[in-house]
């Protein structure tokens, strides 16, 4: 059972302390999302979101969400803290739990967190999620949007919003066989909260080419400013596993093939 694994799992996460004092700098990490503040008043702020670190023989994966000033950088006064801690998971408190490989948006006052992926400290547990999460950042306040027709779990997926729709592309899937990677196209309407039907999403791609499966992409839409409706949604490179290589992993790496195609939805 999928939800009695994701308990088990749970027990094993590395759980940081609730948010305490503004920080100078942070330890390591990789895999962590930085998104651009969506509102205006907050130019020069990014938000920075969960991530891990791994020392060649442990890992960590965090849950914290800062909200990151750049523009202390131009101050001639002594250095100030540039990262302040919004968020970290505890146990019985809203929010997406500890993960990497994750992708975040930012729309009007909130960020959109979906899915990523987990492992315990040993590396011995692993899991992917298919969760969207919504941050109010005036609230400073996680909610959980239930929704049906989602994507399933996945890493290394992309994701931008266009005309109100935040979608998602690509990533991969672990399996008993091996990673599973993804070309399709998600959407998700901000204004209904609903995932967009498979049915929807076939017609949508009906006749019309696609990229290959991929992750790891740079996927971005088109607008420069606030004031812009963005119309067009942007997509380059990645990586794939190279044909022929091992589909399952087993003591071996897989050739990897890096893409330098460039497409237009």
């Amino acid at each position: 059972d999928d939800d009695e694994a994701f308990e088990q799992c749970q027990e094993l996460m590395i759980w940081q302390d609730a948010p305490k004092h503004p920080f100078l700098r942070l330890w390591p990490r990789s895999h962590f999302s930085v998104t651009h503040s969506p509102i205006e008043s907050e130019a020069g702020n990014f938000y920075m979101f969960a991530g891990e670190w791994y020392d060649g023989k442990l890992a960590t994966f965090y849950s914290d969400l800062f909200r990151v000033n750049l523009a202390i950088l131009a101050s001639e006064e002594k250095p100030q803290p540039m990262f302040h801690q919004l968020y970290s998971a505890i146990p019985g408190r809203p929010g997406p739990v500890p993960r990497s490989s994750h992708q975040t948006c930012g729309h009007e006052n909130h960020l959109y967190v979906f899915g990523g992926e987990w492992a315990s400290v040993n590396l011995r547990r692993y899991r992917q999620f298919k969760d969207l999460w919504c941050y109010d950042i005036n609230a400073n306040r996680w909610e959980e949007i239930i929704s049906e027709n989602g994507p399933c779990k996945r890493s290394g997926h992309r994701m931008c919003i266009v005309n109100n729709k935040l979608l998602v592309f690509g990533g991969f899937t672990e399996k008993s066989t091996g990673e599973e990677y993804h070309s399709d196209l998600h959407v998700f309407d901000i204004e209904t909260k609903q995932w967009m039907s498979q049915n929807q999403r076939q017609k949508l791609m009906k006749g019309k080419v696609r990229p290959s499966p991929r992750s790891g992409a740079l996927f971005w839409c088109d607008n420069v400013s606030h004031d812009e409706t963005p119309t067009k949604a942007w997509l380059y490179g990645g990586t794939r596993p190279a044909k022929g290589s091992r589909k399952k992993n087993v003591g071996l790496a897989r050739s990897i093939e890096r893409l330098n195609d460039l497409w237009c939805l």
